[in-house]
């Protein structure tokens, strides 16, 4: 028997993201094709463990190595509270803000490349979402783009 919950329709959802890039993945050369291959193809295994541990009673014993903590995955403990709620309004603001974030970073890459966009989102993120040093969120944000550089412009050849 399953029982479905706003997380179970959740996962089925990430389910379905990852069934679509692992479809749209096939369709690439080989080479571009390799990494959203293997990461969706890691998206559908993860979350088929993680809705069926949550979502089938029967399963949930042999799955009980699954630990899930964030937005829709905790069990309310006192439902109708006045703590309760005041924690769901904070966890539906942040969640708010990251689609915010997420609408804005897609509105910057249609005027700047993705080697400008994803480091300057990560390091204005970083820093302001995640309350990190400057100092943190620059050498992340380096980082990630010496690494798309390398991994995209050096290695796959491919050009954005």
């Amino acid at each position: 028997m399953i029982r479905l919950n706003d997380s179970g329709i959740f996962k089925l959802f990430m389910l379905g993201v990852g069934l679509l890039g692992f479809i749209l993945a096939t369709t690439y050369n080989t080479t571009a094709g390799m990494i959203p291959l293997v990461l969706s193809a890691l998206l559908i295994i993860l979350t088929t463990f993680m809705f069926l541990q949550e979502n089938v009673p029967a399963l949930s014993k042999f799955l009980g190595f699954i630990n899930q903590k964030g937005l829709f995955s905790e069990e309310k403990s006192s439902a109708g509270s006045p703590e309760n709620s005041r924690d769901d309004k904070q966890e539906y603001r942040k969640l708010l803000r990251l689609l915010i974030w997420l609408i804005a970073f897609a509105v910057v890459l249609g005027f700047v490349t993705y080697f400008v966009a994803v480091p300057l989102f990560l390091l204005l993120f970083i820093r302001f979402e995640g309350s990190q040093s400057w100092r943190n969120a620059i050498i992340t944000s380096a980082g990630m783009g010496i690494f798309m550089f390398v991994l995209f412009d050096v290695l796959l050849k491919s050009t954005f």
